[in-house]
Protein backbone atom coordinates (compact mmCIF):
# COMPACT_ATOMS: atom_id res chain seq x y z
CA UNK A 1 0.00 0.00 0.00
CA UNK A 2 1.45 3.64 -1.04
CA UNK A 3 1.57 6.12 1.12
CA UNK A 4 -1.08 8.31 -0.84
CA UNK A 5 -3.01 5.51 -0.06
CA UNK A 6 -3.25 5.49 3.17
CA UNK A 7 -3.99 9.11 2.72
CA UNK A 8 -6.87 8.86 0.63
CA UNK A 9 -8.30 6.12 2.53
CA UNK A 10 -11.11 7.08 4.87
CA UNK A 11 -11.16 4.52 7.13
CA UNK A 12 -6.93 6.06 7.68
CA UNK A 13 -7.43 9.20 6.71
CA UNK A 14 -8.04 10.66 10.61
CA UNK A 15 -5.69 8.88 12.13
CA UNK A 16 -2.59 10.71 13.83
CA UNK A 17 -0.50 9.27 11.37
CA UNK A 18 3.54 10.26 11.82
CA UNK A 19 5.51 10.48 8.36
CA UNK A 20 8.58 8.55 9.16
CA UNK A 21 10.67 8.41 5.97
CA UNK A 22 14.40 8.69 5.08
CA UNK A 23 15.99 10.67 2.19
CA UNK A 24 17.75 9.46 -1.05
CA UNK A 25 19.32 11.19 -3.73
CA UNK A 26 16.27 9.18 -6.01
CA UNK A 27 13.47 9.02 -3.37
CA UNK A 28 11.78 10.93 -0.51
CA UNK A 29 9.39 8.39 0.75
CA UNK A 30 7.86 6.85 4.40
CA UNK A 31 8.58 3.44 4.96
CA UNK A 32 5.35 2.35 6.87
CA UNK A 33 3.79 -1.03 7.96
CA UNK A 34 0.49 -0.95 8.90
CA UNK A 35 -0.94 -4.07 10.78
CA UNK A 36 -5.05 -3.78 11.08
CA UNK A 37 -5.77 -6.16 14.15
CA UNK A 38 -9.45 -5.26 13.90
CA UNK A 39 -11.54 -2.86 12.57
CA UNK A 40 -10.80 -0.50 15.61
CA UNK A 41 -7.13 -1.22 16.49
CA UNK A 42 -4.94 -0.74 14.24
CA UNK A 43 -1.25 -0.94 14.81
CA UNK A 44 1.16 1.30 12.89
CA UNK A 45 4.88 0.45 12.79
CA UNK A 46 7.94 1.63 10.88
CA UNK A 47 10.27 -0.44 9.45
CA UNK A 48 13.11 0.42 12.31
CA UNK A 49 10.19 -1.44 14.83
CA UNK A 50 10.39 -4.55 13.06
Amino acid sequence: MQWSEVIDNPYFKNLPFKQHGYETPYSHSPELCIEIVSPFSIKILTYSDV
